[in-house]
């Protein structure tokens, strides 16, 4: 029998700390494969965005051409704390809300600052109505460059109306441009 098993953890450490059982950790050390976070593979981010979107075209029958340039310089400039796992769900969600055949940087959810959070999916309509009011506030602002001005304005609501509803829905981003 083999098994692969993969861990964020210094097993080896947690096993010296009693945190793990030694003899498991010899159990599964027969081969060990050390991969670095995406954050220092950075060379890797193109060919992973293009296998996901590849896959995903797919299995969601899109027809997605890939990334703009500013979106991929923003793919890569982003540290990836979920790893590969993270950048393949902002792949996949993007290709679900894209309205156009390249993926842009408000598609995968990435501000100047990172990717802003998603409120979590639920079936209740209250939920759903504020992650989709979320989305649209974050994509207007990011339309607008991050000045919350002429955002507020695109929106037809006030400046005072926009940054209350920023502070309710939890967007702290994009910041305005110097």
């Amino acid at each position: 029998m083999r098994l692969i098993a993969a861990t964020n953890r210094d097993l080896k450490k947690e096993s010296a700390e009693r945190r793990f059982r030694e003899d498991l950790y010899y159990r599964l050390h027969v081969l060990a494969i050390t991969l670095p976070p995406l954050r220092e593979r950075k060379d890797d981010i193109p060919l992973l965005v293009d296998n996901f979107v590849s896959r995903f075209n797919r299995d969601l029958k899109k027809s997605c051409l890939g990334l703009e340039h500013a979106a991929l310089k923003a793919v890569i400039s982003y540290d990836w704390p979920g790893n590969v796992r993270e950048l393949e769900n902002s792949i996949e969600r993007a290709m679900h809300v894209a309205s156009s055949p390249y993926l842009t940087a408000a598609d995968l959810g990435i501000a100047p600052g990172g990717p802003v959070p998603a409120l979590p999916q639920s079936d209740d309509l209250k939920t759903s109505l504020a992650r989709y009011e979320a989305e649209h506030v974050r994509r207007v602002l990011l339309k607008a460059r991050g000045n919350r001005e002429n955002a507020a304005q695109l929106l037809g609501i006030s400046p005072s109306t926009l940054y209350r509803k920023m502070n309710e829905l939890g967007l702290h981003g994009p910041e305005p441009p110097p």
